[in-house]
């Protein structure tokens, strides 16, 4: 990175400095770093209203933040969308502003609009690794993993000592079936940020596909402990509980993610999966039903639904057609796995 202040938009030292640490915990991800880092991108405008990064650096981690919490500000849309819009204001070059409102548009289920404001970030800036990640996130998501390939292995060429880049193309390998491969990356970037909650769920859920259920629970208690306001943490644990024949356990943590239901957002998706683990495919059914209903972002966070074989137990009923074309995903159900032959 440039040491030079006012290339990034400011000259005011204090400004730049408390961006800077924004940038670094945004980097490190998690809900508490994230809440961190938008303290400091706030700090940062505080002391240069004009300085359009900042903006910038609000809106993307307003963007990030539901994906790692159960109780995102109900209004984050509406911030992501209006820090990013400033920081466009300030400078129209910006291409993390447009890539926030990409994720913005994605979180909306507004997938065409999510590819054209990451299009339009690369083309502002091709070298802006966060634009080339997302968009290959949201080309998983659709169906089409080749471009998916392309567009994480950029991002990680760009930036090839961020964790969070490995993560993304290791998981477009899960969705194709190479699983030993998606290891591999998860394994780079636990080497480059040791101890991620999202690598150990990542790879539990390689191995849960490998049909390594009980390597895939080992990976998934230790992010458990580590992580306990998001739900899918414990519905991840829950499913393979449920896929080992620990049935009480599984049913045990069910029953918190009930419990907890109401103070946060509901976690439909995590009871989905804990059902699905257990067996339970009109339970599991109804929950994504309610999942969908209520917009919840993890209804792609968890498992990708056009691609992810952990949702081939239900994928040949005639519902989870329902909840993908509910899912705003109509236009992309060619691209969608086949049911399994019964």
């Amino acid at each position: 990175m440039e040491l030079s202040s006012s290339s990034h938009g400011t000259e005011n030292l204090e400004a730049y400095d408390s961006y800077l640490r924004g940038r670094y915990l945004w980097n490190r991800r998690c809900a508490a770093n994230l809440r961190k880092a938008l303290t400091y991108f706030e700090e940062s405008i505080a002391k240069d209203s004009g300085f359009a990064r900042a903006y910038a650096g609000l809106a993307i981690t307003h963007a990030i933040l539901p994906e790692y919490t159960d109780a995102p500000p109900a209004n984050g849309l509406a911030k992501t969308r209006s820090a990013a819009t400033r920081a466009l204001a300030l400078d129209s070059s910006l291409a993390e502003a447009h890539t926030a409102l990409g994720l913005a548009a994605v979180h909306a289920w507004d997938f065409r609009a999510g590819e054209a404001e990451y299009r339009k970030a690369i083309e502002l800036d091709p070298q802006y690794p966060t634009a080339h990640q997302w968009y290959g996130e949201l080309l998983y998501h659709t169906g089409r993993l080749d471009s998916s390939f392309v567009e994480t292995r950029r991002a990680i060429a760009l930036d090839p000592l961020a964790p969070i880049p490995f993560e993304a193309l290791g998981y477009a390998l899960t969705l194709a079936g190479r699983y030993d491969d998606a290891i591999e990356q998860y394994r780079k970037a636990d080497e480059l940020s040791p101890g991620l909650t999202l690598t150990l769920l990542l790879i539990g859920d390689a191995r849960m596909l490998m049909g390594q259920t009980q390597q895939a629970i080992e990976e998934y208690e230790p992010a458990a402990r580590l992580d306990r306001e998001n739900p899918l943490t414990n519905g991840k644990l829950c499913h393979a509980y449920g896929l080992a024949g620990r049935a009480a356990e599984a049913r045990k943590l069910l029953s918190e993610i009930e419990a907890q239901a109401g103070k946060a957002r509901e976690s439909w998706v995590s009871r989905a999966i804990c059902q699905l683990g257990l067996g339970n495919h009109a339970a599991t059914l109804d929950a994504m039903e309610a999942a969908v209903k209520n917009h919840e972002i993890a209804v792609f966070t968890a498992y990708s639904p056009l691609l992810d074989r952990t949702w081939d137990p239900v994928r040949a009923d005639p519902r989870w057609t329902a909840i993908l074309r509910s899912s705003n995903l109509a236009d992309y159900m060619g691209n969608a796995r086949k049911p399994p032959t019964p």
